[in-house]
């Protein structure tokens, strides 16, 4: 979809931004790509282990699996 694209560019422009990669994460959430969801979750907490978004989601996908 349009969000994952602009997410995509907006990572080629910042790669270390914690919050895109988790909006990203997010929208991946949304069209049900969990992988896609989870690798980006996952980046985001690596660059910052407090960004709330990527927690909750990993999170709340934890608990449905």
């Amino acid at each position: 979809g349009r969000a994952v694209s602009r997410y995509r560019r907006a990572i080629e422009i910042t790669p270390e931004s914690a919050a895109v990669w988790s909006n990203l994460g997010t929208a991946y959430f949304g069209q049900k790509k969990f992988a896609e969801m989870s690798e980006a979750y996952a980046k985001a907490l690596s660059i910052d282990p407090l960004v709330f978004e990527a927690r909750s989601g990993a999170r709340a996908w934890a608990k449905r699996r």
